[in-house]
């Protein structure tokens, strides 16, 4: 291998490197950020059901995924609504 294909190939590698570490920066931040959010959810569940459920359809629809739609089911669940709770549980889990 030359000189230039050496020095190339360690800046592409650099470059890579350079790239792929915010992006893992910002992955970390977004994953803590969906963290707090799902535990902010939960906890919201004991203090104001209703919020909590209407907090957990929007997250929902914001690509919130499996820990929206658990939360969505507590909500239900705290709020009476127990079959509907149940079937969405049943759902997140498969």
């Amino acid at each position: 291998m030359s000189k230039r294909c050496a020095l190339a190939a360690s800046a592409g590698l650099l470059v890579l490197l350079t790239v792929s570490a915010p992006a893992s920066a910002q992955r970390r931040d977004w994953d803590l950020q969906e963290q707090q959010r799902y535990e902010n959810c939960l906890g919201l569940i004991e203090t104001d059901p209703d919020l909590a459920y209407e907090t957990a359809i929007a997250w929902q629809f914001e690509s919130g995924g499996p820990p929206a739609r658990h939360c969505v089911a507590s909500a239900l669940i705290a709020l009476g609504q127990y079959e509907e709770g149940a079937a969405r549980l049943e759902s997140a889990a498969a």
